[in-house]
């Protein structure tokens, strides 16, 4: 049996074929640069045996009517060059359905190794992003909700491997989101199961406000019974202050909740030369903050959210990857 790998990466190249336009700045480039320095740096940890998700696999996190309605879209646009507009700035086309699904393919396979300790962490290099993605509508360049579905995963797999409740407490899982933007779509997943009376998912998310979507502001969305904690920051945040932030209310957070598993929404766009916002983060302080989160000593699943300047996004990447490899 071969020993546990620290870290595995997962991707697929069916995530590329998603092409929202020509000037979309959510585009195939953006993995194509990733997967080129993996594939240069680290092609030793790269799994690309990946299975496409089924589509009902959606419906246990998302509004089944809702994911009805995409497979619909999809079996229109099969075979065609057409494009179907969901939103101003979220597109359809022949490969977004079948992207959605091997990107959540590569969350259910990361999730189980995991789990079966053949890897401690792992890191999915996929597209389209999905922290954006509602219960029943798509949104923000996402369609499917990524890391939610990876939380629930991780949870109910540890349920199923564990019986006896007093020896083997219910799992708990906590989803950090760096991406510039507030992730309202794992926000509202995270609600609507502590309103339901589960409260083993925490949400956290840092954001610069205003930005889109505009939510995420603790005085107008509540806490969701403490599972989840918007942080929102204002323009042109300095790497010392996000690293400050993340010291000061996320690393407290984290330890009084104590999760057994941590997802990241590694989302990359507060590089200060990212086009879609003001902050001024560098690739330094993406892998400060993994490293940060890695010292809690618990599983990390990473997935690919946004970052824009492809030069930025590669850098970033490969930083956060250094971090998860690193010592600790």
């Amino acid at each position: 049996m071969n020993a546990p790998r620290l870290l595995t990466i997962y991707s697929h190249r069916a995530c590329i074929d998603h092409d929202m336009g020509e000037y979309h700045p959510e585009s195939p480039r953006r993995l194509e640069t990733i997967l080129a320095m993996i594939e240069a740096e680290y092609p030793a940890i790269l799994d690309c045996t990946l299975s496409p998700a089924d589509t009902d696999l959606f419906k246990t996190i998302h509004d089944p009517a809702y994911i009805d309605r995409l497979i619909a879209i999809d079996h229109q646009l099969d075979g065609t060059k057409d494009r179907h507009r969901i939103d101003s700035d979220t597109i359809m086309e022949a490969g977004t359905l079948r992207a959605t699904r091997m990107a959540a393919g590569a969350v259910m396979k990361a999730c189980a190794n995991i789990m079966t300790g053949q890897t401690r962490h792992a890191f999915c290099a996929t597209r389209p992003p999905g922290h954006h993605a509602e219960y029943d509508r798509a949104m923000g360049f996402c369609f499917v909700n990524h890391a939610f579905l990876a939380a629930v995963t991780l949870i109910d797999g540890a349920h199923d491997t564990q019986h006896d409740e007093q020896q083997h407490p219910a799992p708990k899982v906590a989803i950090i989101d760096f991406d510039v933007h507030h992730g309202n779509g794992t926000a509202d997943l995270t609600r609507r199961r502590a309103e339901s009376g589960l409260r083993d998912v925490l949400y956290i998310s840092s954001h610069e406000h205003p930005l889109y979507p505009g939510t995420g502001i603790p005085a107008i969305d509540g806490d969701a019974h403490g599972c989840v904690l918007d942080l929102p920051y204002p323009a042109a945040m300095e790497s010392s202050d996000f690293i400050a932030l993340y010291e000061r209310s996320v690393l407290p957070a984290l330890l009084r909740f104590a999760p057994d598993y941590l997802v990241v929404s590694a989302g990359f766009d507060a590089h200060r030369d990212d086009p879609l916002s003001t902050a001024r983060l560098n690739e330094d302080t993406f892998a400060a903050i993994t490293t940060m989160l890695k010292n809690l000593r618990k599983p990390i699943l990473s997935i690919l959210e946004g970052g824009y300047n492809l030069e930025a996004l590669e850098n970033s990447v490969q930083a956060h990857i250094e971090a998860l490899l690193g010592e600790g």
